[in-house]
This record gives C-alpha cells, sequence and structure tokens, in this order.
C-alpha cells in the first residue's frame, strides 16, 4: 500500500496501477478543514468519489 503524497485521483490512479492498496489521509482531512463545517461531508465524498473514479479507470 501507499499512503504518503496521495492528495489527487490522479495521484491515486498512478499508485493504485503499482500498489495493492491507496491510502488517503490528510487530503481527506483537509476538505474538512476547506470550509463550514455542514458542507464537510459533502466535501469529502466528492474527494472519495473522484478517488474511487480514477483508481478504477
Amino acid at each position: 500500500a501507499v499512503g504518503f503524497g496521495i492528495r489527487t485521483p490522479e495521484d491515486a490512479a498512478r499508485f493504485a496501477a503499482v500498489a495493492d492498496g491507496v491510502v488517503v489521509g490528510t487530503a481527506l482531512v483537509d476538505r474538512v478543514a476547506d470550509g463550514p463545517a455542514a458542507g464537510a461531508p459533502a466535501r469529502v465524498a466528492e474527494l472519495v468519489k473522484a478517488l474511487a473514479a480514477a483508481m478504477q479507470r
């Protein structure tokens, strides 16, 4: 698994091609902190969907 420096869907796709897993942490925390707390779930969900889609290509 790779878990350092994964911040974008492009990063996730690149590392998913050569690793058994991709761990995303800081990018999710950053999304929570990017705005009002009430919008955090939607911001995180948007990133997770983009990451998943990129890794399935």
